[in-house]
């Protein structure tokens, strides 16, 4: 994003996550998997679009998510596959609670979740904010224009 001209704001979060509730210490994290969050569509809807593909999807808390998780290049294709139709907003996400994954073990593995966040501006105008927006998704990016408080 740097090299197309943006300037780029860097954070990361590193959390131990325990199904114990002790102290969790890192360890080896397989591929992180990501998951396809569709609004403003039916179950029905994307199953149809999904239809011959080793995915399916579920209804969640306001929308539909691709069920199972995917590595992250495989949801971000998919998702520029699902933004053709309009009227979607789709979003590629960490694979989390919110999903219809299977409970989780109450005595589980301790893990280390990392989270990065790329923030892109600041901007003079909500217009300038979108057109940069555009260029981000042209590029195939998700991205979204929050306001500073």
């Amino acid at each position: 994003m740097r090299s197309a001209g943006f300037t780029v704001e860097e954070s990361v979060l590193r959390r131990g996550v325990s199904g114990t509730g002790a102290p969790s210490v890192p360890s080896p994290v397989a591929e992180a998997r990501f998951d396809v969050f569709v609004s403003g569509a039916t179950v029905a809807d994307v199953k149809a679009k999904l239809e011959g593909k080793t995915v399916s999807a579920s209804a969640v808390a306001g929308g539909v998510v691709v069920t199972p998780s995917l590595p992250r290049a495989e949801a971000e294709a998919l998702s520029r596959e699902l933004g053709t139709t309009s009227g979607w907003r789709i979003s590629v996400r960490r694979a989390s609670d919110w999903t219809a994954a299977a409970p989780k073990s109450e005595a589980g593995p301790a893990r280390e979740e990392t989270l990065h966040r790329v923030r892109v501006g600041s901007f003079p105008d909500r217009a300038a904010a979108e057109a940069a927006r555009r260029a981000l998704k042209a590029q195939g990016y998700t991205s979204f224009v929050a306001r500073e408080p």
